[in-house]
């Protein structure tokens, strides 16, 4: 399995106590669920962000004492999450249409509810659903 981000792509998105071991893993299971639900990925900047975009959605959900320190997303001003997951969508978008060579309306269901499902499993205290 192909691990796509590393712990220092989350610590950009999202300030949190959880150990360099614990965003490893992390990201390994969010990378797991890319591979599993997209097919393996070539490495690059659109997989890297689109698993430290579910890992900072993740962290931010489960851990109250995190915070968002990049993109813009002021925790006063607008809700990171919202808008993260907003970023995950269209990065699934890109992914999706590049590679079905479909209108991603079509598959869009689909793929999303297959990635929210399988992440959701393994979910400790929250629900992330990225439709």
């Amino acid at each position: 399995m192909t691990v796509y981000a590393r712990p220092s792509d989350v610590r950009l998105l999202v300030n949190t106590q959880k150990s360099e071991t614990d965003l490893a893993n992390l990201i390994a299971r969010a990378s797991a669920r890319i591979d599993n639900m997209l097919g393996p990925q070539d490495e690059g900047e659109l997989v890297k962000d689109l698993v430290s975009l579910m890992v900072a959605v993740r962290i931010r959900q489960s851990d109250p004492n995190s915070y968002s320190i990049s993109g813009g997303y002021s925790e006063t001003a607008r809700d990171p999450v919202t808008e993260w997951k907003k970023e995950i969508d269209d990065i699934i978008d890109e992914i999706v249409t590049a590679e079905t060579q479909e209108p991603y309306e079509t598959v869009k269901p689909y793929a999303t509810q297959r990635i929210s499902q399988n992440w959701d499993e393994d979910a400790d205290s929250s629900r992330v659903d990225y439709s």
